[in-house]
């Protein structure tokens, strides 16, 4: 009886089935958004598959994927190639898993001789993903934030009450009489000069060098930045022929 339970206790539980899976609706977003190309959005909806179901194989193996061929995070991309395989060791996508593993091992070796030769600069590149990644996490809980908040008067609105006849305001405190939406001779100028000096600093592209394990995507990510526009500020750019120090022109968001 003591071996029983014993048994019973140590067996590991069975993957998930895979019409399961593919039911999950984060899983089903990520399949939509790789079809529209958008794979930034993909890898998002893929972690939060696994965040929902931690033994979906398939989601593992699809987001380990997009870690390899779109990202080159291909340490990341082992995980989930491993925790897919131990899920599912005798079935699809095992074979697939198997075929992809040597390649990210290669590719590793190839990141450890290069971080002996610059190991600040893979320190950094790991710091700015880490934080990219938290920034990432926190615009998406401000948005989520902002979105159930009411809509509410604008500070204009509530300061400028009835407006007096004749196109005036009435003012306050027996001061002169304010023209019709509130703006003094002058500053409609000034604003339009602040307001294009803003406008000019916000499209001025700004220089990148890329650093070890950079790709476009990620680069776009860290700026948020879409990939096409990064894409269209360097023209004749090779997204796998990257070099490490290479300036790229990021565009305005």
């Amino acid at each position: 009886m003591v071996l029983f339970c014993l048994c019973w206790c140590g067996c590991p539980r069975p993957a998930e089935n895979q019409s399961d899976e593919q039911k999950n609706r984060h899983y089903v977003a990520a399949r939509e958004k790789l079809g529209a190309l958008d794979y930034p959005g993909a890898i998002e909806s893929f972690e939060r598959a696994i965040d929902d179901n931690p033994r979906s194989a398939l989601a593992h193996f699809e987001l380990g994927l997009l870690l390899e061929t779109r990202e080159n995070d291909f340490a990341a991309a082992l995980y989930h190639y491993n925790k897919a395989l131990k899920l599912r060791p005798n079935a699809y996508p095992a074979d697939n898993i198997k075929q992809r593993i040597p390649g990210c091992k290669q590719e590793l070796v190839k990141a450890d001789a290069l971080g002996t030769m610059q190991p600040g600069a893979i320190r950094e590149a790991d710091r700015l993903r880490d934080e990219n990644h938290a920034l990432r996490k926190q615009i998406l809980a401000l948005q989520a934030q902002l979105a159930g908040r009411p809509a509410g008067p604008t500070n204009w609105q509530a300061a400028s009450g009835p407006r007096a006849a004749g196109g005036t305001e009435p003012a306050s405190g027996g001061s002169a009489a304010r023209p019709v939406g509130g703006r003094t001779p002058g500053a409609s100028s000034i604003g339009d000069r602040a307001g294009a000096a803003v406008a000019g600093n916000a499209t001025r592209p700004r220089a990148h060098p890329v650093k070890p394990r950079e790709t476009p995507s990620s680069i776009a990510r860290l700026y948020g930045v879409r990939l096409e526009a990064l894409l269209a500020a360097n023209p004749g750019l090779e997204p796998r022929k990257l070099k490490v120090g290479q300036a790229l022109n990021v565009p305005g968001p």
